[in-house]
Parts: structure tokens; C-alpha cells; sequence
């Protein structure tokens, strides 16, 4: 945007997924509503909860549309664990913004939204995994229950292709 402003021969188009967008505009949203409590009241009233790899290049942009409290955790087990772990995050001061990365296993994130309804009065949860992703992997798992041999391909740092690899791998032994 800077660039074409001092060149109008410069030109992009923002080809970001759809369902990262919507991610990106949510944590912007609930960062602005925690800023203005932080304002009005001196403290924070909400954190950030991600089911995803916090090193994924995707997870690294929501947590940057965050200022607040960030929590990342990679299956619901761990989600459990780290609100035992934080007493901070149950203690009622703050309500949980609750999304996942957008591949995300459908199975785990069902679990980790029971964890955060059982753990807070009124989550914000916001269901944000792909729904093509969903059905590849439902698709992969079926095909490995009918398969003697899979084989996935796709990148080696892709978290797609990786579980693709987890669901068909769980399934089919070769």
C-alpha cells in the first residue's frame, strides 16, 4: 500500500486466504475491544487462546494482531494442561478469544472448545478451521481405511501435508 502511494505504477493484489482473514480481522477486533478496557479500566479483559503451532508462519500473523495475553497449544490436552498450569488465565479477570489454525485437526478442536465452555462463562470461540481442509482430512482417513499403502505429498514444513501424513499414517500402518 506504502509503495503504491509513492508509485502509482506499483501494484499488488493480496491473494491471503480467505479463512486467515478472517482470523487476522478477529484478533484485530478483540485487540481493539481489550485496548479500550486496558484504557477504561487499567487492566486487560481478554487473552488470546490459538490451537496451532506457534512457530507456523500463520499463527505467528494472528499473535501479531494481538498485544494482549497469548496462549498457543497444539491439541486440547495441552490447552487443559495450560490453564491448570496459569492461574491467571482462570481466575475470571480475562475471557478467552478462542481460534485455530485454519488446518487444524476438526476432532481436536471440538475437544478444546468443550475445555474452554466448561472453563469460562462466556468464551469468545470462533470457528476458523478450513472447511476444504476439514474435508481433505476426512478424505485421507477414509482412503486409508481402505488402502493397504498411502502415500502424501506435499511440502516437508507444510502442516497440511503433516497431517495428512498423522490421520493416513494412524489409519494404515504402510
Amino acid at each position: 500500500v506504502q509503495c503504491h502511494a509513492r508509485n502509482e505504477h506499483f501494484s499488488f493484489v493480496d491473494c491471503t486466504c480467505s479463512f486467515v482473514k478472517k482470523i487476522h480481522r478477529i484478533c484485530s477486533e478483540h485487540n481493539e475491544a481489550n485496548e479500550r478496557a486496558k484504557r477504561e479500566t487499567g487492566k486487560d479483559d481478554r487473552f488470546l487462546a490459538v490451537l496451532g503451532s506457534p512457530v507456523h508462519p500463520e499463527v505467528v500473523g494472528f499473535l501479531s494482531r494481538f498485544k494482549g495475553k497469548k496462549v498457543v497449544f497444539g491439541n486440547a490436552a495441552e490447552a487443559e494442561a495450560l490453564l491448570g498450569e496459569d492461574p491467571t488465565l482462570t481466575d475470571g479477570s480475562l475471557t478467552p478469544v478462542l481460534v485455530a489454525q485454519t488446518t487444524q485437526n476438526i476432532i481436536e478442536w471440538e475437544n478444546t472448545k468443550k475445555i474452554y465452555n466448561l472453563n469460562f462463562k462466556c468464551p469468545y470461540i470462533y470457528d476458523t478451521i478450513c472447511s476444504i481442509t476439514d474435508s481433505r482430512q476426512t478424505e485421507a482417513a477414509e482412503l486409508a481405511r481402505k488402502c493397504d499403502h498411502v502415500v502424501v505429498i506435499g511440502g516437508r514444513d507444510s502442516s497440511n501435508s503433516a497431517k495428512l501424513y498423522a490421520i493416513c499414517r494412524s489409519i494404515c500402518a504402510d
